[in-house]
């Protein structure tokens, strides 16, 4: 596995990831908070593109993260909200998408013919519960979909015993 503490920055900040959803979704006031989160995860993960060494994933990812940058000077001008298509929503898709970004995310190489490494194959099952609300029928018959914050609780769960197996130390950031 790459540097632990590298590793341990990623999953953290997935995590506040999740918990920006969770705050969304009860209605609180959350801006601040999804700032914050959206540029402290992307920063991390472009820094890990240019270290020396991931110039193949960086290569991959370049276009992405420019795209994300853009979104999220629009994000702090007012113009876009920070959880929208330019903000956490599209930061969520392009890791959920892109092997590269999880690769990133957690502080790994690029990934092998033998596919992802173990750490990032457990953020690709977070983001896999993320993208498939599985909605269940309601006593209408109607389906019910699973708000983002309900999403997020779900994912959070594999994601925490990750997090402690690693024995990673909690990161604060807001």
């Amino acid at each position: 596995m790459a540097d632990r503490n590298c590793t341990c920055t990623g999953l953290n900040l997935l995590r506040e990831l999740f918990n920006t959803y969770i705050l969304y979704d009860s209605g609180k006031p959350y801006k601040y908070e999804a700032q914050t989160v959206l540029n402290a995860l992307h920063d991390h993960i472009d820094r890990q593109a240019n270290k020396p060494g991931n110039e193949p994933l960086y290569k991959k990812v370049e276009y992405i993260l420019q795209v994300e940058k853009d979104g999220i000077k629009a994000v702090s001008k007012g113009k876009e909200s920070p959880m929208g298509d330019s903000g956490l929503d599209r930061l969520r898709d392009d890791i959920h998408k892109y092997d590269d970004m999880k690769q990133l995310l957690v502080c790994g190489g690029p990934y092998t013919s033998d596919g992802l490494e173990d750490t990032a194959k457990v953020v690709k099952i977070v983001m896999d519960i993320m993208a498939d609300p599985n909605p269940e029928m309601g006593s209408d018959g109607n389906l019910v979909y699973p708000s983002v914050g309900e999403l997020a609780e779900r994912a959070r769960k594999p994601l925490d015993g990750l997090v402690a197996h690693l024995e990673c130390k909690p990161l604060t950031i807001l």
